[in-house]
């Protein structure tokens, strides 16, 4: 199913406070023990705040940074999601069947599907804007 939503573009995922062990278990990374989806082929990279101690704006710059990404975008469904994003200076997009609303107009998306429209209409208008 993944496949089909693949963007084309470098993939990397951060994850919260304790994280890693969850990360790894879905996209069987960094040697994890157990492997639920096996979707490390969608990624470049991963990051959390067990890792380094870093808040999460922090950690997407520096995912950003690593990955040498002029362009990013962050996925959340919460208004600290988006307060990251901005401090990292990266675009967000709002996954809006999730837990929270966001303060703020922004793209968003009600369902998983479909992020590859709502993420090529942003990075369009994005580089349009540069």
């Amino acid at each position: 199913m993944l496949t089909q939503y693949n963007l084309k573009m470098p993939h990397a995922v951060y994850g919260g406070e304790n994280a890693m062990d969850n990360i790894t278990a879905i996209i069987k990374a960094r040697g994890a023990k157990k492997v639920h989806y096996g979707f490390a082929k969608y990624f470049s990279d991963i990051e959390c705040y067990g890792n380094n101690l870093k808040q999460k704006g922090e950690n997407i710059r520096l995912l950003a940074d690593r990955n040498d990404l002029e362009q990013a975008v962050y996925v959340g469904d919460i208004q600290g999601d988006y307060d990251a994003s901005c401090r990292a200076g990266v675009g967000f997009i709002h996954a809006a069947y999730g837990f929270g609303t966001i303060a703020a107009e922004v793209p968003k998306i009600l369902k998983f599907e479909e992020l590859p429209e709502v993420a090529e209409a942003y990075f369009g208008k994005a580089g349009r804007n540069m």
